[in-house]
């Protein structure tokens, strides 16, 4: 049996509404209320980062009849967060270049059909122009975020100098195959150094580039050297059994080569990612470093 469907016409009438100044008043003052109602939901957002994330649920009853508005417009504030914060996790999931590339490609087999110098080929190839130039807007608003909140924590942290490891030859010499090369070619750490050095440097922070060769896949307590890279996050040493974070442990050798001119000499004491990450396995097997109930199912 099929989904009945019906159709309804739907007018929307929009009415304006005649205030007094007494009148108006009260809703410059809800909105304003309204305004801190929400500067509180972010910020109480944002706290709980540290630990447990507060949920739609929670911070709708922690906010519950602590600002002049109705429950139900507070309750449409929380709900309203939450939705951003959902929307800015998938965006964060998507690769901007994988977008551009899937826009190009679309918008080249649709030229290919087209007339040259035709109206069609002209407005086409205007839509292809502002498709790449808002990617690119894009991908340096990230870049500048990212560098100015990595130069901020230096700053706070009093860090003095940065070593970043030097990836600039990663794709001479060798061929990965089609999609990593197009990948390669676009990776855009060339950009993002730059932009760190010039925030740091308005900081007095010097940069420099390390040699990382090898830094994956040596471990930073024991310095064995591992056949390949580690699979996944997390990096088991088979010489000496550590169990550490791949990244912790790639930062690790890299700041020990370029304080000592070694691996071996920085080993990962905590390590605090900015976002909540769940580490699920591929497959059911146990995870490295957890118990076997705190395995993700």
């Amino acid at each position: 049996m099929g989904y009945r469907t019906a159709e309804t016409n739907i007018t929307v009438q929009l009415v304006h509404l005649r205030l007094n100044a007494a009148q108006m008043a009260h809703c410059q003052a809800l909105r304003r209320e309204a305004g801190r109602c929400w500067t509180a939901l972010v910020q109480a957002h944002l706290a709980s980062r540290a630990g447990l994330w507060l949920d739609e649920g929670a911070l709708k009853t922690q906010f519950k009849g602590q600002f002049a508005l109705h429950s139900q417009t507070v309750q449409a504030l929380a709900e309203k967060l939450i939705a951003n914060v959902e929307t800015a996790r998938e965006l964060r999931k998507t690769d901007p270049d994988r977008l551009r590339n899937k826009r190009h490609t679309a918008l080249n087999i649709r030229l290919k059909r087209c007339v040259p110098n035709s109206r069609r080929h002209k407005k086409l190839l205007r839509s292809k122009a502002r498709a790449s130039a808002k990617f690119y807007r894009q991908g340096r608003d990230v870049l500048h975020k990212a560098s100015r909140q990595l130069v901020t924590f230096a700053v706070a942290e009093q860090v003095a100098h940065l070593a970043v490891g030097d990836v600039r030859d990663i794709a001479d010499g060798t061929d990965k195959g089609r999609q990593q090369n197009q990948r390669l070619s676009q990776w855009a750490h060339g950009q993002f150094v730059g932009y760190i050095k010039i925030k740091a440097r308005q900081c007095g922070i010097s940069v420099e580039y390390i040699p990382e060769d090898y830094s994956t896949r040596t471990c930073s307590v024991c310095r064995y050297c591992h056949r390949a890279a580690p699979r996944g996050r997390v990096f088991t040493c088979s010489g000496c059994g550590a169990i550490v974070s791949r990244d912790g442990n790639g930062a690790a050798n890299i700041c020990s080569r370029y304080r000592y001119g070694e691996y071996g000499q920085v080993q990962v004491q905590a390590l605090t990612y900015l976002r909540a990450t769940a580490v699920v396995p591929r497959t059911r097997a146990k995870v490295a470093g957890l118990p076997p109930e705190a395995t993700p199912r």
